[in-house]
This record gives C-alpha cells, sequence and structure tokens, in this order.
C-alpha cells in the first residue's frame, strides 16, 4: 500500500536542486566491526561510533535544513507493518546467513515474535548469538543475524532513476541484506511498478551469474545518459541486466558510459574518480580520468529493435564530448599529486551535490577545497549560521565543508551517504 509520506521517485540528474533524500545514522551495529573482523566487513580499521556519530549529526542536521531527510530504519519500521512485508525479511535476511534447518528455524522465530520496530532494529544492528545448544555456544559467531555496520553508506544499496528505483546487487555478502532492506521498503511503501530493477533479485535467481552493481558506480548525467563504473563492485553483466530493464520501462533510446576503473581499494566505485559539481564541470581524481592512466571508456546506445552500438574511447571526458557533454574538470588535490593521491583515498572526490554547483565536502580536503575555491566556490563550514535553504536555492557555487574523519575512516564521502530520492528538474 503507497503511503503519502512517502516520496514518489524522480531524479533525472545528479544536480538538480534536493528535495528528498533518504540516510541512515550510524549507530551500534558500527561497533560490531572489531580488528579481527574489519577486513571481512569491509572497514580499513576500527572507527569509534561517538566520534561517527557526532560528525555524522551535523551532515544530518544540514541536509535536514535544505531538503526532506528520511531515515531508512523508520521506512522500514513502516514498511514491516505489513505481515507480507515481515515475512518476506525474515526469510530473506535468514537465508543470507547459511543456517542450518534447526537453527534455520529458531532464529527465524526468534525475528517473527519481535516488533516492526525491533524487527527493524535487529536486520541493522544484528540478533545477538542464542546459544540454544553446545554446538551454538562454541560456535565463534557472536551473532544469529549479522549486523550492517556499512549501511550508513545509503548510495550503495539502492539507487533512483527517472520515476524509479533500481535495488543494489552487492558485491560482498556482509552487505547483502543491505539491499533485502531496500527491497522491503520500496516493494511496500510505494507502488507496484517502482522498482524496475532488481540486483538481488537477478542473485537469487541465478547464482551462477556474475550480477554486481552498486549506487557508487551510478551516475545519472541526464534522463537518457548514464554513467557507470566496471569496477571490483559492478560487473558488466549487472550492467547489461539494469540496460533491458530501464529499456523495458521507458522505451526510450538510452546511452550508457561504462568506465573501467583499476580493481584496487581507492577505486572501489566510480564516484571515488568521478562526480558532477553541474551540468558542465565535473571534480576528478586526474591521474584516473584526464592523465595518461586515465580509466578506457566504452560507449554503448540502445534503441528498442536495433542492435546496439558500441564505441571505445581513451577515457571518460573524450566520451562525454564526443556525445556534445564535454566537461570542464577540477582536480581533486590541486595541482600537486602528492596531495591529488591523499584527497582521493580521504573521498576527496566523493563530494554530494544538493544542487547545481552546490555540494558538500569534507573539510579535511583542503587542497581540493582550494581547488574549488579558485573556481569561484564560496567555502563555509557547516557549523556557520547561514540561511541554508536561501543560499540552497540561490545561483551562488557553494561548498559546504563538514568535519569528516571518522567517517571518511569507514571508507567513503558524503555522497556514499546519501540516497537521493527527488531532485528538481533542470
Amino acid at each position: 500500500m503507497k503511503q503519502s509520506s512517502f516520496p514518489v521517485p524522480f531524479l533525472h540528474s545528479e544536480i538538480g536542486r534536493l528535495e528528498s533524500v533518504i540516510m541512515h545514522r550510524p549507530g551500534p551495529e558500527v561497533e560490531s566491526v572489531t580488528p579481527d573482523s574489519a577486513h571481512e566487513q569491509l572497514y580499513n580499521e576500527i572507527i569509534p561510533l561517538q566520534a561517527v556519530q557526532s560528525e555524522y549529526s551535523m551532515l544530518w542536521n544540514f541536509m535536514n535544513r535544505v531538503s526532506n531527510v528520511l531515515e531508512i530504519g523508520d521506512l522500514l519500521t513502516e514498511a514491516l507493518g505489513h505481515s507480507e512485508a515481515k515475512r518476506f525479511a525474515i526469510k530473506a535476511v535468514v537465508e543470507s546467513e547459511s543456517l542450518d534447518g534447526s537453527k534455520y528455524e529458531e532464529v527465524t522465530e526468534r525475528l517473527d515474535a519481535l516488533s516492526p520496530g525491533e524487527l527493524s532494529r535487529a536486520m541493522i544492528q544484528g540478533l545477538d548469538k542464542s546459544a540454544s545448544s553446545f554446538q551454538d555456544h562454541l560456535d565463534t559467531r557472536l551473532y544469529d543475524l549479522s549486523p550492517l555496520p556499512n549501511f550508513y553508506f545509503m548510495r550503495d544499496s539502492a539507487m533512483a532513476y527517472r520515476e524509479s528505483v533500481l535495488v543494489g546487487g552487492m558485491a560482498h555478502g556482509v552487505r547483502r541484506n543491505e539491499s533485502v532492506i531496500q527491497e522491503v521498503v520500496w516493494n511496500h511503501l510505494s507502488d507496484p511498478e517502482t522498482v524496475v530493477y532488481s540486483g538481488l533479485r537477478h542473485q537469487r535467481a541465478w547464482p551462477e551469474t556474475d550480477i554486481r552493481l552498486e549506487g557508487g558506480d551510478f551516475l545519472v548525467a541526464d534522463s537518457n545518459l548514464l554513467i557507470i563504473g566496471i569496477s571490483e563492485r559492478t560487473s558488466p553483466q549487472a550492467i547489461d541486466a539494469l540496460v533491458r530493464s530501464v529499456m523495458n520501462m521507458y522505451e526510450e533510446p538510452l546511452d550508457v558510459l561504462a568506465v573501467n576503473l583499476p580493481l584496487q581499494r581507492a577505486t572501489i566505485h566510480l564516484d571515488m574518480i568521478f562526480t558532477y559539481l553541474d551540468q558542465e564541470t565535473a571534480l576528478v581524481y586526474e591521474p584516473l580520468v584526464t592523465g595518461p592512466k586515465r580509466a578506457r571508456c566504452t560507449h554503448g546506445h540502445f534503441a528498442l529493435g536495433k542492435e546496439p552500438r558500441f564505441t571505445d574511447y581513451q577515457g571518460l571526458p573524450d566520451a562525454l564530448e564526443a556525445l556534445g557533454r564535454g566537461v570542464k574538470t577540477v582536480k581533486c588535490g590541486g595541482d600537486d599529486i602528492h596531495f591529488q593521491q591523499r584527497e582521493q583515498w580521504f573521498a576527496g572526490t566523493n563530494v554530494f551535490a544538493f544542487g547545481p554547483g552546490k555540494i558538500v565536502s569534507y573539510e579535511s580536503n583542503i587542497a581540493t577545497i582550494e581547488a574549488l575555491s579558485s573556481e569561484g566556490y564560496r567555502v563555509l563550514p557547516v557549523s556557520a549560521d547561514e540561511p541554508w535553504e536561501k543560499l540552497a536555492d540561490s545561483d551562488e557555487r557553494l561548498v559546504v565543508t563538514v568535519p569528516g574523519i571518522e567517517l571518511a575512516r569507514g571508507g567513503g564521502g558524503l555522497r556514499c551517504m546519501t540516497m537521493p530520492v527527488r531532485r528538481t528538474a533542470l
């Protein structure tokens, strides 16, 4: 059943004025990461929850000033009030734990006994292990249902596009239930046709295929032009499946620029080397976008009833230029290769646009902020007493800087932590 308070997706660009965004306040699930489990849980190191929450609250409060912010946990609780959603959610998350028969039944019963709010918290923060046998007691697992410490990186598990939602197919099992939560929310709080693609659904139906698609690799240049990274987290097969789903839904020509990222920790997603600032400007990590070792790009043009056409380019800027969509680039880290490398690692390109030419950036990426300032961007700290809503609606180019030392150590940036649902048309 569609809820009147739930936003209908409308997203035709990366930089239209932000209206609605889904986020998640980091909670106790972050403290599930230990030095021994950090690598498996996709963290570079452990991070202190109180510091993370303090930094995040400043971002949340700012976003709430310039848009309508929705907490995914609240949406999940609302969705789980529907008995069908609760049954689906419990079955999906328990199956992801690969439990044996008796343990499967036990955990299912434990979850079924929870209220919607309690179940929502368990799906995000984890369900502590219940030792009902010697085997359970001696098992080194701490949880019967694993927590989701990466869930505050909301971008990856679902993406709004046009009037639809695309559910991600996570590359790592420790994040799979993030996509389950998105399926539960969107399938039960929105119109039935809203989800036009689900990588998770493909993974369940065809486990032998290489379906990986995460939102950090997905950029909406405009309604009919997508830029998608082929990376550690997103596969060519997933892009093919996505194209088929989008074409079936909208029946319009579609251009896709697929960027081949090097398989290394610093470039897990496309938005770690390229993000739009406005329609004509992008913030880039120069070595992999415009430098001699730039990531190669393939343009695919798709139209119903016609064979697709593919053209290879030396890099993304060349492909955009060929499509009449050339961009001016601003360098993450400025002109110094040393600072380019340091600030790219610290999510320097991973900024979030809340309007054309208006972005939120980590305050610690000083060389990147100086490069933006030299291009005419006014730099304001998030703590400033400013009329943020008025500034968001102005024509001024703006960089709002937020603290993010601990947030970035979790492995991502400001774009990672936001799932925009509605943006105004350009």
